[in-house]
């Protein structure tokens, strides 16, 4: 769930809880204050409407006229004059409809008002006439407390919705820094480092120079890990003295040429004879100084006759042999005097120290043919050549 839908049910219930209270509260206050109000105006009805009934003549339609003009000039619910045996004498009740404004019944039924009706004592000179009772209407007393509790519902609501808007811009405003970090961890996963400026907020400072750290050091780990993988597939598919492609390396070069469709390429082999005795002439770094210088000449000399193939590939079969790709070769007599040319000169460099011999051989093969039959077809080229 999102923070703004939490926010919202935190407000929720903190709006629910404050109206319940404020309800509570107000309402009833607000009815035991209408029932004060109400019985103390019985009160003050019976009696004054007592008094006057004891000082007229007993005559029942002046009675009559009396009680009916206090009922008609007051809201009340009830008059009545009863005798002291219990017998109503006179009496007016309020059989009108309820107010126009209707009141729910759920509301009556949870905050009733209860109202004592007044009594008053009705004289005929010494003797008692009658016992009066005056009762008011509640009608207008309960609609009040309706209007009261609407309003507080309404404004109540008003302010929840307020606080709700203004809390989800506060909400989005702090935590933009959550969507910077959300980006940032994004950008990790897809092998991008970003840094994020840390935000005011501390809580959110701590996490976003976390996330900056953390971003940082992986991104050392990876390059440090890409250097490592790119070292060992490097040692993986070159030989470690000349540099050029190790057997495998240029083996699976030699299929991929084989498994084209169509072309006519040219595989040179070198070989170092005696190259046991040239260790031993020389000894073991001299001699790997010399391998690495042959390494050099097969990798450079394809450059100044670039427009006689397409691409060109060499690797170290073995000790001694190495093994020159030519893809869409040219003429290949014109190829193998150019790299018999670069050979001699190398081997002219070291005469004075041993009698270097690099013979090799050369010879075309097209797509679709055996890796064993190129292979054999260029050794027998190569030992006539030795």
């Amino acid at each position: 769930m999102s923070l703004i839908k939490q926010l919202w049910i935190a407000i929720a219930v903190m709006m629910t809880l404050a109206f319940l209270s404020s309800f509570a509260i107000s309402t009833f206050s607000a009815r035991d204050y209408y029932e004060e109000q109400l019985r103390q105006k019985n009160i003050d009805s019976a009696n004054s409407l007592a008094l006057t009934l004891s000082q007229i003549e007993k005559d029942e339609v002046m009675i009559e006229l009396l009680i009916a003009a206090q009922f008609d000039t007051g809201h009340y619910q009830r008059i009545e004059l009863s005798s002291p045996s219990g017998e109503p004498l006179q009496r007016k009740i309020d059989d009108e409809a309820t107010e126009q404004e209707r009141v729910p019944a759920w509301f009556l039924k949870l905050a009733p008002l209860s109202i004592s009706p007044g009594v008053a004592q009705v004289q005929d000179g010494w003797h008692q006439y009658g016992t009066l009772y005056v009762e008011s209407q509640t009608r207008f007393a309960q609609a009040a407390l309706w209007q009261t509790t609407r309003k507080l519902l309404l404004w109540l609501l008003l302010v929840a919705l307020l606080c709700g808007a203004l809390g989800s811009g506060l909400l989005k405003l702090i935590t933009r820094p959550l969507d910077r970090v959300v980006a940032q961890a994004e950008a990790i996963g897809g092998r991008r480092f970003i840094t994020s400026s840390e935000p005011r907020t501390l809580e959110f400072s701590r996490v976003v120079r976390a996330m900056n750290l953390l971003s940082e050091r992986i991104r050392l780990m990876l390059e440090t890990e890409s250097r490592r993988l790119e070292e060992l597939r490097y040692r993986n598919q070159h030989d470690e003295v000349t540099g050029l492609a190790n057997r495998e390396t240029v083996v699976s070069q030699l299929d991929a040429l084989l498994g084209e469709e169509d072309g006519r390429h040219a595989a040179l082999l070198v070989r170092v004879v005696d190259l046991a005795g040239i260790n031993q002439s020389l000894g073991h770094q001299r001699t790997n100084a010399l391998l690495r210088e042959l390494g050099q000449v097969l990798q450079q000399w394809p450059q100044a006759l670039a427009d006689s193939f397409s691409d060109a590939h060499a690797g170290r079969l073995n000790g001694s042999d190495f093994l020159l790709l030519l893809t869409d070769a040219g003429e290949l007599a014109a190829l193998s005097a150019a790299l018999n040319e670069r050979l001699s000169a190398l081997a002219g460099r070291h005469e004075s120290q041993l009698r270097l011999l690099l013979p090799h051989g050369a010879c075309y093969f097209h797509s679709g043919e055996q890796r064993i039959e190129v292979m054999s077809r260029v050794d027998s080229l190569l030992a006539v050549a030795e």
